[in-house]
């Protein structure tokens, strides 16, 4: 489709440019008589191509979306494989589920590759940061993360198991989700141009809400304002 379409906006150029090159030469000629009927065909040929583009840039949309609503069905998805909990509250230790999970999120990623319109990336990009979050959350709670028994019942599990022990997690599958939730390189935190609260707002906060934040805060204004001296 950005095939044909580029080549009609390339036809709809030249349409235009023979025009403007028959309006001047007419303009410059003692003679010229033409009339409307003349160059009429010009600009109906014109008419049709811009319908053209029209509709091709409306489709590209349409299909634009439809691959940005596909990616954030597969992510929601991957999430939610996981997000079947054991009675510690962590995602089941199930090889099945960790693997589709990495597998949805995989196939999330090349679909979102063809969302061509520009607002549609940037919407793109907004769920893959919220959905970054939600896995983050649910896989790596903490910075020690699970104990080693959740992911296999001995090391060399990983390399090959029997029937009568519990399947080792998939190490690719690991890979992959772990490596999704980290920060990515070189990404801007959407925060780093925000200031703290200002000392008239806490005092607001300490008087009418949230007290309880507003007092820490205080305490913790103050103690700065100590070491600062030191």
């Amino acid at each position: 489709m950005q095939f044909l379409l580029a080549a009609l906006m390339g036809l709809l150029a030249v349409d235009l440019l023979l025009v403007t090159i028959w309006i001047a030469v007419r303009l410059a000629s003692d003679t010229a008589t033409g009339s409307p009927a003349e160059v009429a065909p010009f600009f109906v040929a014109a008419g049709v191509f811009l319908a053209l583009v029209s509709l091709l840039l409306n489709r590209r949309r349409e299909a634009s979306k439809d691959y940005l609503e596909s990616a954030t069905d597969l992510i929601e998805k991957a999430y939610e494989v996981l997000n079947d909990r054991d009675d510690a509250g962590r995602p089941k230790n199930s090889r099945i589920n960790w693997l589709t999970s990495a597998r949805l999120l995989r196939k999330s990623e090349q679909i979102a590759r063809r969302i061509t319109d520009r607002s549609h990336v940037q919407i793109w990009k907004e769920k893959l940061e919220y959905w970054r979050g939600k896995l983050h959350d649910l896989i790596l709670p903490g910075n020690e993360g699970f104990p080693s028994s959740y992911y296999a019942e001995k090391p060399d599990h990983l390399y090959a198991w029997s029937d009568d022990v519990r399947e080792p997690l998939s190490l690719k599958s690991l890979a992959v989700l772990y490596r999704f939730v980290r920060w990515p390189a070189g990404h801007e935190d959407p925060l780093k141009d925000d200031e703290g609260f200002t000392e008239d707002e806490i005092q607001k906060m300490a008087m009418f809400g949230p007290r309880g934040l507003g007092e820490l805060l205080e305490d913790f204004h103050e103690l700065r304002r100590k070491k600062e001296k030191k």
